[in-house]
């Protein structure tokens, strides 16, 4: 991932079609995380503050590329969210 080339992979969210309209209508169960320092991590939180079965948690101290390497600290979070699903 950090090999990729950062300035191409801007230049595909130019034109992504917004669906803050379709938010509401999702009910799935949804889990969102953001790096603090991304700056989209506004967005996002608010993105999962209209989604009615959303849980958000923030990465302190990282941008966007680096929370996507943090396994180690967003996989405790996808194991206790999947686990929820868990029915004996």
């Amino acid at each position: 991932m950090l090999a990729n080339d950062l300035v191409a992979l801007r230049a595909l969210t130019v034109d992504r079609i917004d669906i803050s309209d379709v938010l509401t209508t999702m009910t799935m169960p949804c889990l969102l995380f953001g790096g603090t320092s991304d700056p989209r991590h506004s967005k996002i939180r608010e993105g999962a503050d209209r989604l009615s079965n959303a849980s958000f948690f923030p990465l302190t101290d990282c941008g966007h590329v680096a929370a996507w390497g943090r396994s180690d600290l967003t996989l405790p979070y996808v194991q206790t969210f999947l686990r929820s699903f868990h029915r004996h």
